[in-house]
C-alpha cells in the first residue's frame, strides 16, 4: 500500500488516498477510476464495500499464445460481500504481474488464511499500468497489474 496506509500513521487513511488518487485519475480508465474513489467500497458497513467482505475463489486464466499473439492472463477475484447478500466479482484483463500473500500468522484468524479484507487501493505502476492492491488477514495481501478491471455484483437470494 503506498497511499491509504501510512507507516507513520495509524489505521486507513482515506483522505491521503483519495489526494493521491486525483493526481492520476485521468490516466486511469473510466470504469477503473469511477471503482477506485468510490466510497461506499470503502464504507465500514455499506454492502458494496471490499472491506470486510471475504475471498471466495481466485482463478487464473492464462490463454497460450497463437500465431504472432502474445500470451494473456485474466484475474478473477469473487468475494463474498461483508452483510453476505452478494458477491463481488472483480475481473483483472490483461494482467502482466500478480501476487498473492497469505497473513504473516495464519492461526490468527483459523476459519481462514485470507481472512477478511481490510483496505484496497488503485494506483498506477511505473509502466503506467493499472495496480489494484488488496490487503487481507493478519498481514496477506492480492496485488494485481493490469491494462484494466471489472467488477460486478450478483445478489444472494434466499430460497
Amino acid at each position: 500500500m503506498q497511499h491509504i496506509v501510512s507507516p507513520t500513521k495509524d489505521g486507513i487513511q482515506f483522505g491521503d488516498y483519495l489526494q493521491a488518487l486525483e493526481s492520476y485519475r485521468d490516466q486511469l480508465p473510466p470504469e477503473v477510476a469511477a471503482f477506485a474513489c468510490d466510497e461506499t467500497r470503502f464504507a465500514l458497513h455499506h454492502p458494496s464495500s471490499l472491506h470486510d467482505a471475504w475471498v471466495e475463489q481466485i482463478s487464473i486464466c492464462e490463454s497460450r499464445a497463437m500465431d504472432q499473439k502474445p500470451s494473456a492472463i485474466s484475474i478473477v477475484l469473487t468475494l463474498l460481500g461483508p452483510m453476505h447478500d452478494r458477491w463481488i466479482i472483480l475481473t483483472y484483463e490483461e494482467v502482466s504481474t500478480y501476487l498473492i500473500t497469505g497473513g504473516k500468522n495464519p492461526n490468527s484468524t483459523p476459519h481462514t488464511l485470507h481472512g477478511d479484507i481490510w483496505t484496497h487501493e488503485v494506483r498506477l505502476s511505473k509502466q503506467q499500468e493499472v495496480v489494484h492492491e488488496i490487503a487481507v488477514g493478519d498481514g496477506g495481501s492480492i496485488e494485481v497489474t493490469c491494462k484494466m478491471f471489472q467488477v460486478v455484483e450478483h445478489a444472494i437470494t434466499q430460497g
